[in-house]
């Protein structure tokens, strides 16, 4: 039971838009399920965290308020995502249904909640300011994984002809709304 998830997962890293394709063809998912992959998601990112960097934990208290406000999060960021994937993605002449974004962007989740590993060594020097060149490195790669799934899910959500486009795309207006917001920022 487990090879054939991991299978997937690893589907959805290397061929994320054939993955969400798959997923599509089978219908939308139920509220349940969609609830179930963001809590399994929230989960295994917990996990890695706890074990990877325990440090990152301490002092925060376990009690099962803070865990409940972080679910919260995760489902308002899920929200938000399928919202701005829906809107965006129609704009630019995607094909794509809410139901579609729904079940895609719950997939997405899922596959890029095992990407913690490598991003989690950079988290503390992000607040620090100092980065080790193998945890920045690690960073990067992490980064370019989930840009690269990202980009699938959403061609793959929208019908879009080809990924590296939704990635160009989506670099674009990153750098468009990064550009934006700093000249809207108060200097100092």
């Amino acid at each position: 039971m487990i090879a054939p998830f991991l299978a997937r997962v690893a589907e959805g890293v290397v061929a994320p838009r054939r993955a969400v394709e798959r997923l599509l063809a089978r219908g939308p998912l139920t509220p349940q399920e969609v609830l179930g992959l963001i809590l399994l998601a929230y989960a295994i990112q917990e996990m890695f965290v706890l074990f990877l960097l325990p440090e990152m934990r301490a002092g925060q208290s376990p009690a099962l308020t803070w865990h409940l406000e972080r679910v919260f999060f995760a489902v308002m960021e899920f929200a938000v995502t399928v919202g701005l994937v829906f809107g965006v993605g129609r704009m630019f002449g995607g094909k794509g249904n809410v139901a579609d974004c729904v079940t895609g962007i719950a997939w997405f989740n899922l596959i890029t909640s095992f990407l913690v590993p490598l991003t989690a060594p950079a988290l503390p020097g992000l607040f620090t300011g100092e980065i080790t060149a193998a945890a920045a490195l690690l960073l990067f790669a992490g980064t370019a994984i989930f840009c690269w799934v990202f980009a699938g899910v959403i061609a793959g959500i929208h019908r879009f002809r080809s990924t590296g486009s939704v990635l160009m795309a989506m670099m674009v207006l990153i750098t468009l709304t990064t550009l934006i917001a700093s000249a809207l920022a108060p200097a100092g």
